[in-house]
């Protein structure tokens, strides 16, 4: 696959890296390569062999827990070279205490221009999430997650449609839409109606999709209803 629209997702468990399957958390096993588990630092380095620059991080210490790996994350970061770029699902629930966010600020204050956060439905405790962590690092470098299961909106605070409005009152970087179902299925994308209504009622913000990429003619279904990029794991890691 070319990797003009791709973003190499990184899933951790425990800091290392896990296969995702549907969603189903408790069925995540740690990657192999040759009989040992693989460490994040290469498993990126495996993306970026073909190509990839943009890696995505689902933390699920964070995700599932509310305990981030920040120093892993800091790690990632030090090791980007020129033109990469990372961006970290840690699970923010915009209920954060000041020594919750403290290492988020210092990791943006290190890597600003290279490091963005996603602030997802699925994770928020409160409707102001994401104005939240935007009030934290900015806006522009805060991603607004989408999270779906079989098409059904999985948001706990606020619906499909208040969080469209909430991206229309601040510039965010842009917008991460997964159906957690397909994650790691090599079934195909399901996201495309939503991705498409999406643009449609937010046509200048960006709009990245996961879940099911297999092939070439998956990444272009999805940028032909408007993405303009797909989230990957385990297409790039079976090549």
């Amino acid at each position: 696959m070319s990797p003009e629209h791709l973003i190499g997702v990184i899933d951790l468990r425990h800091g290392v890296p896990v296969h995702a399957v549907a969603g189903e958390r408790h069925r995540y096993a740690p990657r192999h390569e040759g009989g040992q588990p693989l460490c994040a630092a290469e498993v990126i380095d495996r993306y970026r062999r073909r190509g990839v620059q943009r890696f995505y991080v689902a933390d699920l210490d964070g995700i599932v827990d509310g305990s981030p790996c920040w120093d892993l994350h800091r790690q990632l970061a030090n090791g980007l070279t020129q033109n990469e770029h990372l961006l970290i699902d840690a699970g923010w629930r915009g209920s954060e205490t000041e020594s919750e966010v403290r290492p988020i600020r210092q990791l943006v204050a290190e890597h600003a221009d290279r490091i963005a956060l996603v602030a997802a439905a699925e994770s928020a405790v409160t409707r102001e999430s994401s104005s939240k962590l935007a009030n934290v690092i900015g806006a522009s470098r805060v991603w607004l997650g989408f999270d779906y299961r079989r098409g059904r909106w999985l948001g706990r605070n606020g619906s499909e449609a208040s969080w469209i409005d909430a991206a229309k009152m601040q510039a965010y970087a842009g917008i991460v839409v997964l159906d957690l179902a397909t994650v790691g299925s090599a079934d195909g994308p399901s996201t495309g109606s939503i991705v498409l209504r999406i643009k449609n009622a937010l046509p200048n913000v960006a709009v990245i999709t996961g879940g099911g990429i297999r092939d070439e003619a998956d990444v272009e279904q999805m940028i032909t209803a408007g993405a303009s990029g797909c989230l990957a794991a385990t297409a790039l890691m079976n090549r």
